[in-house]
């Protein structure tokens, strides 16, 4: 089940990241909504990048000593650095 859903996200994380790439490409006036647009867009792409490694830390981490998951356990950082998107947002009106 898990695995299935998984799937599914890392689809639709594709599919944002092609219409973020056919937007960027696409812009020829660069308006102050479309940027903010494709801004938001690009923390989004993170943020379910984010999602898709901590769940995929969570089920690689069942394996792991005493069943509990590395991300969970106490005194651990609950989160990586992530790398930054493929794309680069477009620049806004005011650059």
């Amino acid at each position: 089940m898990v695995q299935a859903r998984l799937t599914e996200l890392q689809a639709q994380i594709d599919d944002l990241r092609e219409v973020l790439r056919r937007v960027r490409n696409g812009a020829k006036h660069r308006n102050s909504d479309a940027s903010e647009c494709l801004d938001m867009g690009f923390r989004s792409l993170s943020d379910a990048e984010s999602v898709t490694r901590q769940i995929q830390d969570v089920v690689m981490g069942e394996a792991s000593p005493l069943g509990t998951p590395s991300q969970i356990r106490s005194g651990e950082p609950a989160a990586r650095k992530l790398p930054e998107p493929l794309l680069s947002p477009v620049p806004s009106h005011a650059e």
